[in-house]
């Protein structure tokens, strides 16, 4: 019975409210339900974070250009990038060695 604790009846119906408090379930008049449910519904709905602009946007040019070169790719002319011979670096490098 104590998942009825989590939840809530809806009903105007005397029984059914009274059987849902029995049961340690929280139990609301359908009119008053609706009132609550009508005053949430007008307040304004609340700020969310902007999201960056380059999450929206992309990255400009030069910064794209930039990245691909850090992960080992070359741009090209026409917009595609292609492998390079050489990573910029390697991911041993990233870490100190053991002693």
């Amino acid at each position: 019975d104590s998942a009825a604790r989590l939840l809530t009846v809806v009903s105007s119906d005397r029984e059914v409210m009274r059987a849902a408090k029995r049961r340690k379930a929280t139990a609301i008049d359908c009119d008053a339900f609706w009132q609550s449910l009508r005053k949430r519904l007008e307040r304004p709905p609340a700020v969310r974070p902007t999201e960056p602009a380059e999450k929206r946007d992309g990255l400009g040019d030069d910064e794209t250009a930039t990245w691909l070169r850090e992960f080992g790719f070359a741009p090209s002319g026409d917009g595609e990038a292609s492998k390079t011979d050489e990573p910029k670096g390697r991911l041993d490098d990233l870490h100190e060695p053991e002693e």
